[in-house]
């Protein structure tokens, strides 16, 4: 989607994306190896560069460090250390050819590690590597760690997903932007495992032989290769002036007591694991303990720090559906992603891993005050109408279990501390269930 202005000049880099469409990384489908983790890509472009965003999602390795020399060939043993580190860190890779822009077929390749660490390479098809070249107009870099989880004692770890955004300069790559241009887009990722100790030579060898590896092709082969023809696909450029625009309006707290409307991303349910859903909301409200975090006693790396941003009581209409309880069209009562991820991942007494593990899997995350958010049918009820009245209904649920565990209360009295809306609906549920005097 072609952009007027370079999205990392944005306030948010991330957000400058939200109106382009997402296309994804997947395991090709004869390369060995288990499925990677979700990987979200959304490309933008002017006549100065051609501008790429990663979203990743899943758990996040730190760099790698070595202990000692690791075993590398060719012109990957004349890195110097710090380069040769970053081949064994998870990153996501870039590689542009033009196709017949010389007689030896060069290409660029770009390896970004998630602290935003580079190594270039201006390639020959062939195996000739050429990492001495200076491409430092050639590209610039910014990349973010989003925390989509409560972090702490709360949790058992962390939710997060990276971003990472590479500007690639047409000029300084020698690309004509106007003829046919070829692109690779990848990523690499660690194994399960701790790699917080620094690796042996053997260690890291293992490691590079175990990388799962995601790419945007799919060469119907087992060669896993990325330097050959076969691994790039044409890159189509929209002309300007086409519109298109595959975002939806979203808050978001860019710091505490700094509240904006943004365009966001509208979430896919390719993304997201069985039983997911997509909601447009209609009503949503703030609940009580949404406030502390304008009074800036939360944690702003908690589930706040997302578009849509805490919001969880609302009411929508089923936009898309990955469930067989829910189809288009239905009118619900559901709690978005961003409260059950983190409400699920405390592991309280009532957690059952067969049942509510799922929720946790990888997926896009939104708000409820988010235009548009991921759900799912473990947190989602029908209702009857889409009225605001509705989002009422949460709130009565929770009154009602209290009510249940406090038992019978036939002629007794009983307290009410606070008349604000769920004290009077506990005034009024406790005179049904006959209490003899409420105070």
């Amino acid at each position: 989607l072609h952009t007027t202005t370079s999205p990392l000049d944005a306030v948010s880099p991330y957000h400058a994306f939200s109106a382009a469409s997402p296309c994804f990384l997947r395991k090709p489908r004869k390369w060995p190896g288990p499925e990677g983790f979700p990987s979200t890509l959304r490309l933008l472009w002017d006549d100065r560069a051609l501008y790429v965003c990663w979203e990743l999602q899943g758990d996040l390795a730190v760099p790698v460090r070595l202990k000692e020399a690791p075993l590398l060939e060719g012109a990957l043993k004349t890195l110097s250390s710090d380069q040769q580190s970053l081949l064994f860190d998870e990153r996501v890779e870039c590689f542009l050819w033009q196709p017949g822009n010389s007689s030896e077929e060069t290409y660029f390749a770009f390896e970004i590690n998630y602290g935003g660490k580079v190594l270039t390479n201006r390639a020959h098809f062939g195996g000739r590597f050429g990492f001495d070249w200076d491409a430092s107009n050639a590209f610039a870099v910014w990349t973010q760690e989003v925390s989509v989880g409560p972090e702490g004692d709360c949790a058992t770890k962390a939710l997060s997903c990276r971003v990472v955004i590479g500007e690639f300069r047409w000029e300084a790559l020698g690309l004509d932007h106007r003829k046919e241009i070829r692109l690779g887009l990848h990523r690499a990722q660690h194994p399960t495992g701790d790699l917080s100790e620094a690796l042996g030579a053997e260690e890291a060898q293992r490691l590079l032989q175990g990388m799962i590896w995601t790419s945007w092709i799919d060469p119907d082969d087992a060669e896993v290769n990325f330097h050959r023809a076969e691994m790039f696909g044409r890159l189509l450029l929209q002309p300007s002036g086409i519109q298109q625009d595959g975002s939806c309006a979203a808050a978001r707290f860019l710091s505490s007591k700094a509240l904006r409307i943004l365009r966001s991303p509208i979430p896919r349910l390719e993304e997201c694991p069985p039983g997911s859903l997509l909601i447009r909301a209609k009503y949503a409200s703030l609940c009580g303990s949404d406030f502390p975090f304008f009074r800036e006693k939360r944690d702003p790396a908690s589930y706040w720090d997302r578009d849509g941003f805490c919001g969880h009581e609302a009411v929508g209409v089923v936009l898309d559906s990955r469930s067989d309880r829910f189809a288009i069209g239905d009118t619900v009562l559901s709690l978005p992603s961003s409260y059950f991820k983190s409400h699920v991942s405390k592991r309280a007494d009532w957690f059952d891993e067969k049942v509510h593990n799922v929720l946790l899997k990888t997926s896009p995350v939104r708000g409820a005050f988010c235009e548009i958010f991921t759900s799912h049918e473990l947190y989602t009820y029908k209702v009857k109408e889409c009225q605001p009245r509705m989002l009422l209904a949460q709130a009565v649920a929770t009154i009602l279990r209290a009510l249940r565990r406090l038992g019978s209360v036939v002629g007794k009295t009983v307290v009410v501390q606070g008349q604000g809306q769920n004290g009077l609906m506990a005034t009024r549920l406790l005179s049904q269930l006959c209490a003899r005097h409420i105070i």
